[in-house]
């Protein structure tokens, strides 16, 4: 789960939506292309610095968002937005590096979070960026998951939508079903309209929870395409409930929807192509999924090609539904 606010209130010029609008709905092939606009016009436009660092971790490259971030603070040093997406880089590259590097990227991240929160003491993204550090890092790194539940606590009061949102996302490290449908669902009463909260209980219904309840995640996936048709999380879950229950005429058609609504993101595809090969059934049907899948460049955020490689490898290994494979994780 990636939980990370959008709370400037600037925008990139390029009709429609703002940028950043575009980021939070998941639209981030499209939020690429109005930040190379900007950087094209002027490279040291500390803000599309800011959000081209954003954009470039979506697509997994987080060595250019920790440049864009770096640039964007050197411009802006006391910019709590700037040093709060510097601080996540530094946090997201530190599981990726040796041992010896890891000191050097903590040490730069509590930097930054502290920066970020001095400036603004009730910033959203710093604080679910030391949130997720404090519930993940080892001791020995400045984990703690009392101090990270205690923060967590702090920002619902700030903000309940988001707060509630991270409080499910600790309960969910924990394993803990009843604490994860709770935090949800209060998160969803703060904001009705709130689309995160809806992906994400709907995914807990549907593929998290010990006992999966398909008839709630079809329920908020449905309420989430009303919602807001333009956005893929309802038909993702919708797809992977429907490949669930092998009702594979209205699974089709379902996914033709999301493809006419959301033409540049395809990755209903990919969750119900996953959904196959976890129950392993219908590889042919998976297998074309998962072409369709490919057939043009993932959504930022979205399975990569490599994970759709390594799925398609595990149905041809697989060979028969009556052998099957434990499917790749088909979880946003």
């Amino acid at each position: 789960m990636c939980l990370v606010a959008y709370t400037s209130a600037q925008t990139l010029a390029g009709g429609g939506a703002s940028t950043e609008k575009l980021m939070e709905d998941g639209h981030w092939k499209r939020a690429r292309q109005l930040v190379d606009v900007r950087l094209r016009a002027n490279p040291s436009d500390a803000f599309a610095l800011y959000l081209s660092s954003k954009v470039s971790a979506s697509f997994g490259n987080l060595e250019k968002g920790l440049a864009s971030a770096e640039r964007s603070v050197a411009l802006e040093g006391h910019n709590p937005d700037y040093l709060a997406q510097l601080a996540e880089m530094h946090a997201r590259l530190a599981d990726r590096v040796s041992i010896i590097k890891q000191v050097s990227f903590v040490r730069q991240f509590k930097k930054e979070v502290e920066s970020a929160l001095s400036a603004n003491p009730k910033h959203v993204d710093a604080m679910l960026v030391e949130i997720m550090f404090l519930s993940k890092a080892p001791m020995l790194a400045g984990g703690d998951r009392r101090r990270a539940h205690a923060l967590a606590q702090e920002l619902a009061r700030i903000d309940p939508t988001w707060g509630h949102l991270i409080e499910a996302r600790l309960a969910e490290q924990e394993k803990n079903d009843a604490n994860i449908e709770r935090a949800l669902t209060k998160a969803i009463e703060a904001k009705p309209t709130f689309y995160p909260a809806r992906f994400y209980i709907a995914k807990f219904y549907c593929c998290v929870s010990a006992r999966p309840r398909l008839d709630a995640a079809e329920r908020h996936a449905r309420d989430m395409i009303k919602l807001d048709p333009g956005q893929s999380g309802g038909y993702d879950i919708l797809a992977r409930v429907l490949a669930r229950q092998q009702h594979w005429t209205d699974l089709d058609s379902i996914l033709a929807e999301a493809e006419q609504k959301v033409p540049d993101d395809l990755s209903p595809y990919y969750q119900a192509a996953g959904i196959l090969v976890e129950q392993g059934q219908d590889f042919q049907r998976a297998e074309r999924y998962l072409k369709k899948y490919l057939s043009q460049e993932p959504e930022g955020r979205q399975p990569t090609v490599a994970q759709s490689r390594e799925l398609l490898a595990k149905i041809k290994l697989a060979g028969s539904p009556r052998d099957p494979q434990p499917a790749y994780d088909a979880s946003r």
